[in-house]
């Protein structure tokens, strides 16, 4: 009943809100009897409830909650109206305090633009994806597949499938195959590097045999006259193969590592593969092929290192001489194609599989290891012709139709425009001044005899340079160590010094600055002889006070070049 102080006015304004209500209400009760509402969400005190209003729902109710997929049903914004047992073990959170929740809230933010087009599509049709979904208060997501559709206006249903699990299991399926891989990769990785060792041992060892034969023939005295001159020729053919095969190695190691300089400048094709070519010959002709060089009619003008590309063509022609059966043939052609040089390499020889034609620029790959190791070779020519022909700008393609149909190595360089041609007389002006600059004189110049030091801590290469340099008539001092090699330089004052770098207890780097500063030996011509060679033990050399730097072994003629240069430019005594 209303109390005295309610005006008519708002008793008035109850009634009608009651009455509101109450029609409110027959409606619902209409709805439900007429089949059209299957359950109420009502929202109090104790938060969100759902009522089933038809008994006849029930089983179906009783199968949705024992799924073992997760079912829900959200509203246009995403507020969850009904959510099953399985989503609440999902999300852990119970099923009371899901309803009324926005399921945006169970979204790790990254992940929400993806939850967003998936509710959309879901409220108009069908959609499916993958995403995941955190616990109240954080927790580690779960991954699952989501499949939404609508299932009435502004409604959408939506089942859940969690793929955690299965997510996991492959990434561990995942995991243990890439350690698989990563094992058999070393295991492979391995193998090759045994391999790679016993090839290098056994090409080291071939040079050394007949070398060591050559030797004890001369100590027995068992030639003699023209036939003394075998053996040595045969120890000078095997000791270019030792140093060839070391110097393989060290290029291939420096480009690998970034150490590697080109001593570009512009230099005429042509020319240089008749260098390779006849670099090649012998091994060519040992073998009984037969060459035929084809060349164009116009000079090709390259930007590049003279030495190297030689080096890189005559790898390419050996090659195809060891691959090819005695009495082939090998052809080499040069071409210009657009701004390019193409020089193709090919033979008559035993072919690429073609499973091997991408694969045989590889560091140790071998197409026919029987040939390989009767021929001999470390298995990185072709890595070390690719590796030089990329630093000038260039690339290679290796063809071939199958194995016994011969193969085909095509180089492409990039053109330059010619040099101009300096005149006669600027042409001697450089030669004057290079030569002065070199310090060399005429030949016809008076040459002295020299004080010469050696230092190496290998005995035999200090004693047999030692007696070298004897025979072209200079004093020789030798010391194996940093400290006797100071102490001889302060008591004989050398004109030229040999020095190795690697030596024990004090390197020939600090020993060159102390014979620089501490003996004041300004004057004296120190040449680093050692087995370091990069750019870098280089430069080091020059900033320790070496006037010039060669790498082990000294060509006889190199070094009868350098003492007569020296001899000719110094003052006689």
């Amino acid at each position: 009943m209303a109390t005295s102080a309610q005006t008519k006015d708002e008793l008035r304004e109850e009634i009608a809100t009651l009455r509101a209500q109450l029609a409110e209400a027959i409606a619902t009760l209409d709805a439900i009897r007429s089949g059209e509402v299957d359950a109420l969400v009502v929202t109090g005190t104790q938060g969100a409830q759902i009522y089933t209003l038809k008994d006849a729902d029930r089983p179906y109710r009783v199968l949705i909650e024992e799924m073992r997929q997760g079912a829900l049903t959200v509203d246009s914004s995403g507020i969850i109206l009904f959510a099953n047992r399985r989503v609440s073990e999902l999300l852990r959170t119970s099923q009371e305090k899901l309803l009324g929740t926005a399921l945006r809230d169970f979204v790790p933010d990254e992940a929400r633009p993806l939850y967003d087009s998936l509710l959309r599509a879901g409220l108009a049709g069908n959609s499916e994806g993958e995403i995941s979904l955190r616990s109240e208060g954080g927790g580690i997501p779960v991954h699952v597949a989501v499949n939404a559709l609508p299932i009435d206006t502004g409604i959408a249903g939506v089942l859940v499938t969690d793929l955690t699990a299965q997510k996991r299991h492959q990434a561990e399926r995942i995991q243990l195959l890439s350690e698989h891989a990563a094992r058999i990769t070393a295991e492979q990785a391995d193998r090759r590097k045994d391999e790679f060792i016993a090839t290098l041992a056994h090409e080291l060892r071939n040079p050394l045999a007949p070398i060591r034969n050559a030797l004890e023939l001369m100590r027995l005295g068992k030639t003699g006259g023209a036939a003394k001159e075998e053996p040595r020729v045969m120890i000078e053919r095997q000791l270019k193969l030792l140093v060839r095969l070391v110097d393989d190695l060290l290029d291939v190691a420096r480009i690998n590592t970034g150490k590697f300089e080109l001593r570009r400048e512009r230099t005429e094709l042509t020319a240089l593969v008749n260098s390779a070519a006849e670099m090649s010959r012998p091994r060519i002709e040992a073998d009984r092929h037969a060459l035929s060089v084809s060349l164009p009619s116009q000079a090709l003008w390259l930007d590049a290192d003279p030495a190297r590309l030689v080096q890189m063509l005559s790898n390419l022609l050996d090659n195809a001489a060891k691959y090819t059966q005695p009495g082939g043939s090998i052809r080499v052609a040069v071409e210009q194609e657009g701004g390019k040089a193409v020089v193709s390499v090919t033979d008559t020889g035993i072919g690429i599989p073609l499973d091997m034609l991408e694969r045989v620029f590889d560091m140790f790959a071998q197409v026919d290891q029987s040939l390989e190791r009767s021929h001999g070779g470390l298995g990185i020519g072709l890595t070390l012709v690719k590796r030089l022909v990329e630093l000038h700008g260039g690339d290679i393609v290796a063809e071939s139709a199958g194995v016994g149909m011969g193969s085909t190595f095509s180089v492409r360089l990039p053109l330059v425009e010619a040099p101009r041609e300096p005149a006669a007389r600027e042409i001697a002006a450089l030669d004057t001044a290079a030569r002065n600059a070199a310090g060399i004189s005429d030949a016809n110049a008076v040459q002295s005899t020299l004080r010469v030091m050696v230092v190496d801590d290998n005995v035999d290469a200090a004693a047999t340079l030692g007696m070298l340099l004897q025979h072209m008539g200079h004093d020789v001092n030798i010391a194996h160590d940093g400290e006797r090699a100071l102490q001889a330089a302060a008591a004989h004052n050398p004109d030229v010094i040999f020095m190795d770098i690697g030596l024990p207890e004090m390197s020939g780097y600090q020993v060159a600055r102390r014979m620089r500063t501490d003996l004041g030996l300004t004057s004296a011509y120190i040449v680093a002889l050692t087995g370091y060679g990069s750019t870098v033990d280089q430069c080091n050399s020059r900033e320790a006070g070496f006037n010039m730097h060669i790498v082990k072994p000294i060509e006889p003629d190199q070094l009868r070049d350098l003492m007569a240069n020296l001899s000719a430019s110094h003052p006689s005594t």
